[in-house]
């Protein structure tokens, strides 16, 4: 999943490849290598799998290329995610504009996103289907970056109480909804699968990615996610599961979390309020299970293949270990 250097000089041609090509790898491929190789639970390669399976047209190389599409996608993101909340570590190493310098971090996050397309163009997609993941992968683009406007840009502890948590489930399903959906939908798109599956997988897809960022938003808060990133949202104030549900749920308690909240980075308060309210973030990981098995449920009930149903089912399993 890596890049060797081949692939630029391919697209770029001779002339301009053997000017070129010596000069980008500390600037461009090193930082990608060095992010692609650091591991992961290959989430949304998996969901590109099993959205795969409920075609019967695909070639194995288009799975091939949907998986790494989607994970050089998600690592595009996590860069550029972590130089907008100045985070130190990801996925236990010094982040990309820590170890590279922001401008360098930031041009090959942007770069990631565009370069999965330009692979497509080398597959002999027909027209139409070439079409149709463009325009799908080109509208997830779209909705990331209105979430991530949300995200970045919304101080949610100077929300109205009675608008964060409707605020906070826009911003999840925006992002992540949107992420995951285009994972599991560009499976099943490029396997031939029928418009009513497809349907039926995007809009489980969606609701999947709300359910991933609750638990991810619990372990941030929990600090079962990183240690070292435990209350960066809160820190941040940015829309999160938590605040969804202690403003919806826990409405006399939000005063005093607003008042922890704002003594961050300072974060006494913070582990006091929740020492106190420890019942909180045990509710929201029940509610979080509820809105997964929920999309499960209405998934079993349509046109999806009931093997795929029951792969998606154990891999909510393990996404509710894993993250909660």
């Amino acid at each position: 999943m890596t890049f060797s250097g081949v692939e630029i000089s391919e697209f770029l041609g001779a002339r301009l490849g053997k000017v070129v090509a010596p000069f980008l790898r500390p600037v461009l491929l090193d930082p990608a290598n060095d992010l692609l190789s650091r591991g992961s639970k290959n989430l949304r390669g998996q969901l590109v799998r099993i959205g795969f399976a409920c075609g019967d047209r695909g070639e194995r190389r288009l799975l091939h290329w949907g998986e790494n599409l989607m994970e050089r996608l998600h690592a595009g993101s996590l860069i550029v995610d972590d130089i907008e909340d100045n985070s130190e570590l990801r996925r236990g190493l010094p982040c990309l504009h820590k170890r590279f310098g922001t401008p360098i971090a930031l041009n090959t996050g942007n770069w990631l996103y565009f370069w999965p397309l330009f692979e497509g163009s080398q597959m002999g997609l027909t027209p139409m289907l070439e079409l149709e993941v463009y325009r799908r992968y080109h509208r997830t683009l779209l909705s990331a970056h209105i979430g991530q406007a949300l995200d970045v840009g919304v101080r949610i502890d100077e929300v109205k109480r009675d608008l964060v948590a409707d605020l906070c489930l826009a911003s999840l399903e925006l992002k992540s909804g949107a992420l995951t959906a285009l994972g599991v939908v560009i499976g099943a798109v490029l396997s031939g699968a029928g418009v009513d599956r497809v349907k039926a997988l995007e809009d489980f897809g969606t609701r999947f990615g709300v359910a991933l960022q609750m638990f991810d938003d619990l372990g941030n808060f929990r600090g079962s996610k990183e240690p070292s990133k435990q209350y960066e949202d809160l820190r941040l104030r940015r829309p999160s599961w938590i605040w969804a549900i202690v403003a919806r749920d826990f409405p006399d308690r939000f005063a005093g979390f607003c008042e922890a909240v704002a003594l961050l980075p300072d974060r006494g308060a913070v582990d006091e309020w929740a020492k106190v309210n420890e019942s909180v973030p045990r509710y929201a990981k029940e509610r979080a299970v509820v809105f997964l098995n929920d999309a499960l449920s209405d998934l079993e009930k349509g046109p999806v293949p009931q093997a795929t149903v029951h792969s998606l089912r154990d891999l909510s399993v393990r996404l509710a270990e894993a993250y909660g």
